[in-house]
């Protein structure tokens, strides 16, 4: 009868600590369970902001391509031709530059001109490059471009003038003054624009005989326009 008692009294014990080590090993379950419900959705969180980051991170990156396109292309636009200074200032040393003259006939008058005489302008005015030659009456072209010509002669009293304007021996234009029964001087003005390579050269030439009136009254000018294409330096 004891032992009975006794045997139940392990059985119910050994029942309490059953429950107890399965309640423990839910609890435990549980426990990891919710862990691991914390652990996914941080991870999932995780996963989220690092996918916003790499967008953002693209989009930041387009951003400044843009920028950069934008600044690249205000930078062309605002670009100074001819940047290469240095070339730019031996050009114009070795007088292959920019160039601007204006002459005039100096003297009284110049009378019983010939055919095809080259009319010097020999007091200059300005001559910025020495391209013009008072000397010669000759222009010479420094550089390849586009060049202004002007002329304005004054013909003597009772006298008719006739000149060419004249481009490497070739006649490009004629100028007629006549003051032919008149007492008073009569004068005429032409302006011409010439694309020239360089060492062309340009002048003024009578046309037949002829008086032209001086004293700077008749005056022969010329500048460069524009560079046509670059040109090699002559020094």
């Amino acid at each position: 009868m004891y032992g009975n008692k006794m045997t139940d009294k392990w059985i119910f014990l050994g029942l309490l600590v059953t429950n107890a080590i399965s309640h423990i090993a839910c609890v435990n379950n549980e426990n990891e369970n919710t862990f691991q419900k914390v652990v996914d959705e941080r991870l999932t969180n995780l996963e989220k902001a690092v996918v916003t980051l790499v967008e953002e991170n693209m989009h930041l990156k387009k951003t400044i391509k843009d920028i950069e396109s934008q600044h690249t292309t205000t930078r062309n636009r605002h670009a100074i031709p001819d940047i290469d200074i240095g070339n730019k200032f031996a050009r114009q040393a070795a007088g292959n530059g920019p160039t601007a003259f204006t002459s005039c006939v100096g003297v009284k008058d110049l009378t019983n001109l010939g055919a095809h005489q080259t009319i010097i302008f020999d007091r200059i005015i300005t001559n910025y490059g020495q391209a013009y030659r008072n000397s010669t009456g000759i222009f010479h072209a420094p550089i390849n471009g586009v060049y202004a010509f002007h002329l304005s002669a004054m013909s003597r009293p009772n006298h008719s003038l006739y000149l060419n304007f004249v481009h490497d021996g070739e006649i490009i234009d004629g100028i007629y003054s006549s003051a032919q029964g008149i007492t008073e001087v009569e004068s005429v003005g032409e302006m011409w624009t010439l694309e020239m390579k360089q060492g062309s050269e340009v002048w003024i030439a009578s046309s037949g005989q002829g008086e032209i009136h001086g004293y700077c009254h008749t005056m022969f000018s010329g500048f460069l326009l524009f560079e046509t294409e670059p040109t090699n330096i002559i020094g």
